[in-house]
């Protein structure tokens, strides 16, 4: 039987699967509302570990009058603030349900050290810099953050509201430098081209 030659192009794309993960750069919105917060009734009542999107924690208390996120004043611990960052914040959009008394207001607060608890923002020396508000019935209901502010806060200012959602935009760290794959956590390749012999025993290239 004739020997005959085919080539044996070997060509995959460089490619690079990670098991740490990458923070990639860009912008990413945390949505919170009702069902994110989890509290119903108009007792107040704490919540934490609650996740978005950017990895930023949140935590505070409120309660879910109306189906909302609902916050006020003269409860002390009423309000939401961020235990893990998000990253930068770069804004904030408030979605008030039409039960808010017009002229109603949330204060939002930012710092650069982590909150532990809601009551945080009822201090002045803990409640980090008071960066603008928004008042249902206004123009506007963003708030564009000046500033590197990695944690933030939300409280009421004026009695009782009902907030059907609360977008808060983070600028995300920027991508993690790629390092090399290992055996255990995924495969790096690179383009290779071998000429072999049908018949002939091939032995692959070993992968790191």
């Amino acid at each position: 039987m004739n020997m005959f030659t085919k080539k044996l192009n070997w060509l995959i794309m460089s490619m690079m699967l990670m098991v740490s993960g990458s923070a990639w750069a860009g912008d990413v919105t945390d949505v919170l509302n009702y069902d994110f917060i989890g509290t119903t009734g108009t007792t107040y009542k704490d919540f934490s570990g609650k996740t978005g999107s950017s990895g930023a924690v949140y935590a505070g208390q409120s309660a879910g009058g109306s189906s909302t996120i609902q916050l006020r004043t003269n409860n002390n611990n009423s309000g939401i603030v961020t235990t893990t960052s998000g990253g930068k914040v770069k804004s904030i959009t408030i979605t008030f349900n039409s039960v808010t008394t017009n002229g109603r207001t949330v204060n939002v607060y930012g710092k650069n050290t982590a909150y532990e608890d809601a009551t945080e923002k009822k201090n002045k020396k803990t409640s980090g810099d008071e960066l603008g508000s928004i008042a249902y019935g206004s123009t506007a209901n963003s708030l564009t953050i000046d500033g590197d502010y990695t944690f933030i806060g939300l409280r009421s200012s004026s009695g009782a509201l009902y907030l059907d959602e609360i977008k808060i935009t983070w600028e995300t760290s920027g991508e993690t430098p790629p390092t090399p794959a290992k055996k255990e956590a995924g495969l790096a390749y690179e383009k290779t081209e071998f000429t072999i012999d049908l018949g002939e025993e091939f032995t692959a290239p070993t992968l790191t």
